[in-house]
């Protein structure tokens, strides 16, 4: 199936070293990791069976690997499939790979999951709402959908900190083709909207970065970065400061 949606061929050195290892990227992936300990207690009670759909190179479902759960994964990118496929590997753990847009994806998996992720994936989409449409319905009953997206408000703030009023006066954020600015940020009410619509229940809403992107260089290179999470992790939950975070995390539970 042709899409419009970004492919990541070609940058997966720059995930690499200036996303996943970066103070930004560990910071995404320890809220991630509480919001699943605190939310999702049936992953430490028994086997599930995983998608992470634009996986990326697979570092946070390779963490759920490792506690004997079942993986699939999939992304648009060649080149980010043969990266996870080489980081799970490494690790001596197995999984499933595939190569294909999440809206082929029924075509390719019969079997429905436990558990689905979809991590900053939805600011990259024409569509992000056949992407959920399409990701609730490979869902067993009671299974859980993981979303993590770029928050219009977040970005909406950056500007306004920045200067960049002419910017915020025109309402658009989207990236520059080929930039690495997400070319639809999501409106959290919106997608919120839309997952009621699906008849899916909302467990959790966290904000990702409530304050981290707004420091200044002096400060942000001083503090040390456990001081950092540690305000980040005590944010997240509470309005105003999750909804302004530069991502939006939901867990969402399908009905038994």
């Amino acid at each position: 199936m042709a899409t419009a949606d970004r492919n990541f061929d070609g940058l997966g050195a720059h995930f690499q070293n200036k996303i996943y290892r970066s103070p930004k990227g560990k910071i995404r992936l320890r809220v991630l990791q509480a919001d699943f300990q605190e939310q999702l207690p049936e992953l430490n009670q028994h086997p599930a069976t995983i998608l992470d759909a634009g996986s990326g190179q697979g570092q946070f479902s390779l963490q759920l690997a490792t506690q004997g759960h079942t993986l699939f994964l999939s992304d648009l990118s060649q080149e980010m499939v043969v990266q996870a496929q080489s980081n799970f590997a490494e690790a001596g753990q197995n999984a499933t790979f595939l190569h294909s847009p999440i809206q082929s994806l029924p075509t390719q998996l019969s079997q429905s999951f436990d558990l689905i992720l979809n991590h900053a994936v939805l600011e990259w989409c024409e569509e992000p709402r056949t992407i959920i449409k399409t990701l609730t319905s490979m869902l067993a009953p009671g299974g859980a959908l993981s979303l993590m997206f770029y928050n219009i408000h977040g970005i909406r703030l950056r500007n306004l900190v920045r200067g960049n009023l002419k910017k915020v006066k025109s309402n658009q954020f989207k990236g520059d083709p080929g930039s690495l600015t997400p070319i639809n940020p999501q409106d959290p009410a919106e997608v919120i909207e839309w997952i009621e619509q699906l008849g899916m229940e909302i467990i959790s809403h966290s904000g990702v970065r409530t304050f981290y992107d707004l420091l200044d260089a002096t400060p942000r290179n001083k503090i040390p970065l456990e001081d950092i999470m540690e305000q980040e992790l005590a944010l997240r939950y509470q309005p105003p400061y999750r909804d302004m975070g530069r991502y939006i995390h939901l867990l969402c539970r399908k009905p038994h």
